[in-house]
């Protein structure tokens, strides 16, 4: 699976209900899943994203819900969409 490096987000919201924005322009997604989220991220991977300044969502996948497992799902099949064929 590849990895993607989406930089230069303008506003990451954490869809967690206490702390729903969060301070960080770059968010790296590895074999499905986020790896890291940070400001100025610059990790080598398979694809980058110029967000260039738009709205980004980054949902919380704890791992021992089915909704964790939902979301991450969902990231997989995104990341796949974006890079198959």
């Amino acid at each position: 699976m590849s990895s993607l490096l989406i930089k230069n987000i303008g506003t990451l919201v954490t869809g967690k209900l206490a702390s729903p924005l969060r301070h960080a322009d770059s968010i790296l997604i590895d074999a499905g899943l986020i790896q890291a989220i940070g400001n100025g991220l610059n990790h080598k991977a398979d694809h980058t994203i110029d967000a260039n300044g738009t709205t980004t969502i980054a949902v919380p996948t704890p791992s021992a819900t089915n909704v964790g497992q939902a979301s991450t799902d969902a990231v997989r099949e995104i990341v796949h969409d974006l890079f198959a064929g």
